[in-house]
């Protein structure tokens, strides 16, 4: 820029004396000469600079991951780095300002929130080089193969680390004491006792050992729970940076976690779903890799359950005695349906619903009351969370376990009824 300012005044002084204009030309061709030879060399660093980014497969959503790209050149190089990472990122990609040293790799420190779950393309990495002598900019794309997928927080926002919390050990207060009845496991052989149903006496035994013996059983410790997820239009809503239907996914897989290790056979499905999903319960060291790798991509659609028709499915599907454990969103206008479903379910196993409570109902009541509008929105809150009430009241009437939380408690609300349940030996 000095070289063309000093040439244009060069021109300046050539209209005034004509014995000037040749030198003006010279100097012209000069720089023209000069700066077809710097965009040659900006080409050719640009062409010989490689970009590589180095970042772990999977990711977990909400949470920020720190990763490398990796620039090398044979010469010096100031380069302007964009990431192009096709994820549902909140931030938008900032150019980064490095110097690669000649033959030697930089390496870029960068970090990347995904705000989204599912599986992404790599995305680009674009790079601009600027020329020795800084008259020109080289600008090149270098692709990156492969796919990013992002999972839920299990470990963070699903109410806990797992990987610090010990799943083993349920909370302060909460042993499990087995009942003495007529469970599905055989625990022994003893001598009978007053009181003891015939049907329970062991006639072989009793013949063999030449006095009354009764088989006892307790309550069978390896059993079921079949987590349902609503994946209907109301999971949509967002209270914070994450959707109600991401914090329902976090808590069943949290819920996942703590019965597996108390050797409980987990599996989920999903109800209001295009495609609807069915894992049925296992128990193994892979079985929440399973559930993970089977649910990180599901998002929300746009249906609304047909709780009914969704309970007969499960029936069909579901032969043995298990926890089934709705996670979805109340409604007034659901109560028939849903009381007919849980009814249905309820011959054979144990229902609880788990509904996400919208945090803004509850702002909206705490909130103070200044102008006519405040007292609409209150009123209409009111009217909506009583309503809701009567709902959970009606299904607790009928036997149902219902919980009815804020999106953020629901993994610790979801773990604590799991314990009760253990300890009290009727899942």
């Amino acid at each position: 820029m000095v070289a063309v300012a000093c040439w244009g005044a060069l021109g300046l002084a050539a209209s005034v004396w004509p014995a000037l204009r040749l030198a003006w030309v010279a100097v012209g061709a000069a720089i023209a000469a000069a700066a077809l030879l710097d965009a040659h060399r900006a080409r050719r660093v640009g062409a010989t600079l490689t970009a590589t980014r180095v970042l772990v497969p999977i990711l977990a959503v909400g949470r920020r991951h720190a990763y490398q790209v990796r620039l090398e050149t044979p010469t010096d190089a100031r380069v302007e780095l964009t990431d192009l990472l096709h994820l549902d990122a909140e931030e938008v990609p900032v150019p980064t300002l490095v110097h690669v040293p000649a033959g030697r790799a930089a390496r870029v420190p960068l970090s990347v929130r995904p705000t989204s779950r599912g599986r992404f393309d790599a995305g680009d990495l674009i790079t601009r080089t600027r020329s020795p002598w800084g008259a020109w900019d080289h600008q090149r794309r270098h692709r990156q193969v492969g796919t990013v997928r992002v999972f839920p927080d299990i470990g963070g926002a699903a109410g806990g680390a797992l990987e610090t919390a010990d799943l083993r050990v349920p909370p302060a207060g909460a042993r499990r004491a087995p009942r003495r009845g007529h469970g599905l496991e055989f625990k022994e052989l003893r001598d009978y006792r007053e009181g003891d149903a015939l049907r329970l006496v062991d006639w072989k035994a009793t013949a063999r050992r030449g006095r009354p013996i009764t088989r006892e059983y307790e309550d069978q410790r390896d059993q079921q729970v079949l987590l349902v997820l609503d994946c209907g239009v109301r999971m949509r809503a967002r209270d914070d940076a994450l959707s109600h239907f991401d914090h329902v996914l976090n808590a069943a897989l949290r819920l996942a976690a703590v019965a597996l290790v108390q050797g409980d056979a987990v599996g989920c499905a999903t109800i209001a779903h295009d495609q609807p999903r069915m894992l049925l319960p296992r128990k193994s060291r892979a079985a929440l890799g399973r559930l993970v790798q089977g649910l990180y991509d599901l998002q929300p659609g746009h249906r609304v359950p047909d709780y009914l028709a969704d309970a007969r499915l499960l029936l069909d599907r579901l032969r043995r005695h298990s926890l089934v454990v709705f996670l979805t969103t109340l409604r007034d206008e659901d109560e028939p349906e849903l009381l007919a479903a849980t009814h249905l379910l309820r011959r054979r196993h144990r229902v609880t619903v788990a509904s996400v409570r919208e945090t803004v109902i509850d702002d909206l009541q705490q909130a103070p009351i200044v102008t006519e509008d405040d007292a609409a929105r209150w009123a209409s809150a009111l009217e909506y969370g009583q309503a809701r009430a009567r709902v959970v009241g009606r299904l607790r009437q009928r036997g149902v376990d219902v919980m009815d939380v804020p999106p953020r408690q629901l993994s610790s609300a979801l773990a604590a009824h799991y314990w009760r349940l253990k300890r009290a030996g009727t899942m």
